[in-house]
């Protein structure tokens, strides 16, 4: 039962019942395999991973060619590359440097497939704010996306007729769902990045997409981190939103709302505190969905890692008839007799 929304936002998640978009992508709970239960959402774990070496990956992008250069090691990223032009027409652009994105062997993969959507909404330059960045001093051994190289944040979209779309002010906030990503958006502009989103996570490329609807960290810019060679995906967000977060109105948002707040704290040992308390005190969300039955599916695949299918005979050949298969003999054993 979906409890009661305001009038506000239910025309963007009325009768969410069944979810006619899903499966996608997402990450996985304690279940394995998914069961019958479903699967929550996130990273499988990679099945086709042996065949994977750094020079697979550098002819996979010479193959589909894209245009790269070697760039210096970096001992966070497994094979740091930098995209050094357009794929399917769409440039990504640094808003404050003139480098080139660096990234990892892997995500170059992502963001060309990715390429090949914002060509089909007339995406010309996706412009981005950090892709690498080094890990922080005290926490560098868990190392996160950006460190990776395996993400890349958006902040701006231009597209062919020069039109710019600014996250931080084009965005609207309506919390789809399963059977509703989009929803019923006031503009253009807004109902235009929200497909956008939505169809790069139907598209099975990314392990993550977090959007302006997820929380007040990411108001203004699309934090898209990659997928490694092999992983499976289920679908977890709709429009970067998680499910088990609340929507305006609700009596758990507010404290949902001071849940992710502690990005405020600048020192980091404040930081450190918030975060701790705020993973013992998680608030549950009110509203309920009936979750899809997902089915994961592999992200990104090397062409040397597709087997290839068997020939098929030419139109030439004669079809030869062998005739029945003798079934063979079984030999019966006696049975004991019971004294």
């Amino acid at each position: 039962m979906l409890l009661p929304l305001p009038p506000t936002w239910t025309a963007s998640t009325h009768g969410v019942e069944v979810a006619t978009d899903a499966p996608d992508e997402g990450e996985p709970s304690g279940v394995k395999g998914g069961g019958k239960s479903g699967v929550k959402g996130g990273l499988k774990p990679s099945r086709v991973r042996d065949g994977l070496s750094k020079d697979a990956c550098l002819r996979e992008l010479r193959r589909l060619r894209i245009p790269f250069k070697m760039a210096a090691k970096k001992w966070s990223i497994w094979l740091p590359v930098r995209i050094t032009g357009p794929m399917f027409g769409v440039t990504y652009k640094s808003m404050y440097y003139k480098s080139k994105p660096l990234v990892d062997c892997q995500f170059a993969l992502g963001l060309y497939r990715a390429a090949r959507i914002f060509q089909r909404f007339g995406v010309v330059q996706l412009r981005y704010t950090s892709t690498y960045r080094p890990p922080p001093r005290r926490r560098w051994r868990t190392v996160g996306h950006h460190p990776q190289g395996m993400a890349i944040d958006i902040n701006e979209v231009v597209f062919k007729d020069s039109k710019k779309l600014i996250i931080l002010k084009d965005w609207e906030k309506f919390y789809g769902g399963p059977g509703n990503c989009v929803g019923r958006v006031k503009s253009k502009s807004g109902a235009l990045l929200r497909r956008i989103t939505c169809a790069l996570e139907k598209a099975h490329i990314f392990r993550r997409i977090i959007s302006p609807d997820s929380d007040f960290a990411h108001r203004n810019h699309w934090h898209v981190s990659g997928a490694r060679v092999g992983a499976a995906f289920v679908r977890a967000r709709w429009a970067g939103r998680t499910l088990t977060q609340p929507l305006p109105g609700d009596k758990g948002f507010a404290r949902w709302y001071r849940w992710y707040s502690c990005w405020k704290f600048r020192k980091l040992r404040r930081r450190y505190r918030c975060y701790r308390r705020r993973a013992r005190r998680k608030p549950r969300a009110p509203v309920k969905y009936k979750r899809p039955r997902h089915r994961p599916r592999v992200a990104i695949w090397l062409k040397s890692q597709v087997r290839p299918a068997a020939p098929l005979p030419p139109p030439t050949a004669r079809a030869v008839s062998l005739g029945p298969k003798k079934a063979p003999r079984v030999r019966s054993v006696p049975r004991r007799r019971r004294r």
